[in-house]
């Protein structure tokens, strides 16, 4: 499960379009991941979404739709999604402490649309479905 978050008007004075990522350090090597996890028994990629959003950037998001389904790893859903409340970077679940040196950092940023070529993005593929969005 897999969700990305699009910074509000509300969030963001200007209107130039962002993306919350995690960038993810782990041992020599640096990349960057639109947020996610696990679907947990009960839940549905939306919830899971949500939950992913709030443990891993610290934020509420509302769902604005799906996006985008691959098999990466596993079936992964994308969303776009508003931030409704929380504070960005204040992320709650066990990966965001960076006390596990296996796992590497996660540090959430914001990343503006026009660098996401720019970046080792994974999957790749996730970038045209951003573009087609704007």
């Amino acid at each position: 499960m897999e969700a990305e978050c699009e910074k509000s008007e509300q969030n963001h004075p200007n209107t130039i379009r962002t993306n919350a990522l995690i960038k993810r350090v782990k041992q020599s090597e640096i990349y960057y991941v639109i947020t996610g996890g696990g679907i947990e028994d009960g839940e549905t990629p939306e919830e899971a979404a949500r939950r992913a959003a709030k443990e891993e950037l610290g934020v509420d998001v509302m769902i604005k739709g799906l996006v985008h389904t691959e098999k990466w790893n596993s079936l992964q859903y994308y969303f776009q999604a508003e931030i409704s409340g929380g504070e960005f970077g204040k992320g709650i679940g066990e990966e965001m402490n960076g006390k596990n040196e296996a796992k590497g950092k996660y540090i959430p940023i914001w990343v503006n649309v026009t660098e996401l070529t720019e970046l080792p993005l994974r999957p790749k593929s996730i970038i045209d479905k951003i573009f087609s969005l704007l």
